[in-house]
């Protein structure tokens, strides 16, 4: 008897190959105490082979609602949101962490395609085997969600359950 087993992705993977499983650093929900305090990791790291040039590609269409860093230039973020900009009730949308501030990058208000090509990647110093993109699910509030350095939105759901 032959068996055939198909795979049914809700939405893309943030970086390429969007086709097929990628291997994950960290995941939802991990202690970390990397000696500045302990924490829950709030979102997956989905590890690359290179960042060098690797595109980050929206998962879902929507609108950029923030875009700045939480620290330095290694976290760099990008918020797509599900609604437009004009809704400022509670809405959810993808964060897209370790984004390179010096290439090519969506900015505050832009509107997004599914698979579009939102920006790059920034190279990971601390170990090379790690290069990889931060991914959540967040919800926030407002016309825009650029609250940083100390942003608000929540981390909603694990995004491997959309994935």
């Amino acid at each position: 008897m032959t068996q055939l087993v198909l795979f049914c992705f809700a939405v893309l993977w943030p970086v390429p190959p969007d086709n097929q499983v990628h291997p994950l650093g960290n995941n939802w929900g991990e202690f970390q105490d990397y000696g500045s305090g302990a924490y829950f990791h709030n979102g997956i790291d989905i590890l690359t082979p290179d960042t060098s040039g690797v595109e980050v590609r929206a998962v879902a269409p929507g609108w950029v609602k923030a875009w700045g860093t939480i620290q330095a230039e290694l976290h760099y973020r990008i918020a797509v949101c599900d609604s437009p900009l004009t809704f400022t009730g509670r809405a959810e949308g993808w964060l897209y962490a370790h984004i390179d501030p010096d290439r090519y990058h969506k900015n505050l208000g832009d509107p997004v395609a599914t698979g579009e090509v939102i920006g790059y990647l920034v190279a990971w110093p601390v170990d090379s085997s790690f290069d990889h993109i931060h991914f959540a699910r967040i919800s926030d509030t407002g016309a825009t969600w650029q609250r940083f350095p100390s942003p608000t939105w929540w981390f909603v759901k694990n995004p491997l359950l959309d994935l």
